[in-house]
């Protein structure tokens, strides 16, 4: 299980929980982006934007999948956390 996540996870959790601090979006600025980009043909200020189109040049969408990866990591851990107690509960009898 740790193979497979340590091929599956570039980032480690605690790489992804700092870059989520640095790079906070406000709520709904993904929904916003999107709409501003599809109201003006995409030309500006949406989500496919350029750097200096959008200000900041980082897609306001990125956090959202940057949380989700970090969700995802934190099941991962819990879930391996959870088979080896079972396999110390089984190997010691109980």
């Amino acid at each position: 299980m740790s193979s497979v996540a340590a091929s599956d996870f570039k980032t480690s959790l605690e790489e992804d929980e700092e870059w989520l601090e640095r790079n906070r979006v406000p709520p709904g600025a993904a929904v916003w982006a999107a709409k501003e980009g599809s109201a003006s043909g995409g030309k500006t200020g949406g989500a496919g934007a350029s750097v200096g189109e959008r200000g900041s040049g980082m897609d306001p969408r990125l956090p959202d999948v940057v949380e989700y990866r970090v969700q995802r990591k934190r099941l991962w851990n819990l879930a391996r956390e959870i088979l080896e107690a079972h396999e110390a509960r089984f190997r010691s009898g109980e």
